[in-house]
C-alpha cells in the first residue's frame, strides 16, 4: 500500500475481532519502525506499556469507562508521554555528544532545559507533541501491515498511571487497542472532513 491508501483506509476501528490473535514479533517490529518517527532533538521522549493478559485488559477496559474495543483487541498499548526527556538524564543526548563534543551539547541540553522544562504547561506540550508524532506514526504503520487499531483519551488517567506504575513526571499519551477488525460488524459512516478552504489561511 502507499502512504496515500494507508491514510484513507485506516479507520479508528470500534469492533475488534476477539478470536484472531497478533503475532508479537511482527508487533515489535511495527514498535521498532515507528522510532523513527520525528522528535525534537531526535529525543524520543515516549515508552510503550503492552498490555496484554486477560485480567489486566479487563482492569484497563474497567478504568476506560467500559469501552468494549479495549477488551476485544488482543493488546492495548499505552503510550507514555516522559514530561522530563529534555533532561540530562535522557540517554539520546549520550550519542549526540559522541559525535558532536561535550561542550556543544550541554549546551544544547540547557537550551531545551530553558524551553522546555519552564513551566508545567512547556513540559506537557514538549511530551505530548513528540509523543503524538510518534503514536501517529504507529497507527499508520500498523495500518500498512493490515492491523487496525483506535486512538483512545478516554480514561480514568491517575489510576490507570497507578496500575501501571507510571511514574509522576510521566503523563499517557493515549491509549491504543490493536488487532483486527471483526468483519462481522459495520464499520460506522465516515464523517465528512473539512476542505482546504475551511482549514487553510494564506498570508
Amino acid at each position: 500500500m502507499t502512504v496515500q491508501e494507508v491514510n484513507l483506509m485506516r479507520r479508528s476501528i470500534q469492533h475488534f475481532d476477539k478470536n484472531r490473535q497478533l503475532d508479537m514479533e511482527l508487533v515489535k517490529r511495527i514498535i521498532e519502525e515507528s522510532t523513527y518517527a520525528p522528535s525534537g532533538f531526535n529525543l524520543q521522549p515516549w515508552r510503550v506499556i503492552i498490555v496484554k493478559s486477560e485480567k489486566n485488559r479487563n482492569d484497563l477496559f474497567e478504568l476506560s469507562y467500559k469501552q468494549e474495543k479495549i477488551k476485544e483487541a488482543p493488546i492495548t498499548l499505552i503510550i507514555v508521554a516522559n514530561k522530563e526527556g529534555y533532561t540530562k538524564e535522557n540517554p539520546a543526548w549520550n550519542e549526540m555528544i559522541k559525535n558532536h563534543g561535550e561542550e556543544r551539547i550541554n549546551s544544547l541540553i540547557e537550551g531545551a532545559s530553558k524551553a522546555y522544562g519552564k513551566d508545567e504547561v512547556s513540559k506537557t506540550k514538549f511530551a505530548h507533541l513528540n509523543t503524538s508524532l510518534f503514536s501517529m506514526t504507529l497507527m499508520l504503520l500498523f495500518k500498512s501491515y493490515g492491523i487496525d487499531s483506535h486512538a483512545v483519551g478516554g480514561m480514568k488517567q491517575s489510576e490507570v498511571k497507578k496500575m501501571f506504575n507510571i511514574a509522576d513526571n510521566e503523563d499517557i499519551n493515549m491509549l491504543l487497542p490493536i488487532g483486527y477488525r471483526d468483519n462481522d460488524k459495520p464499520l460506522t459512516k465516515r464523517l465528512i472532513r473539512k476542505t482546504y478552504e475551511d482549514i487553510v489561511t494564506v498570508f
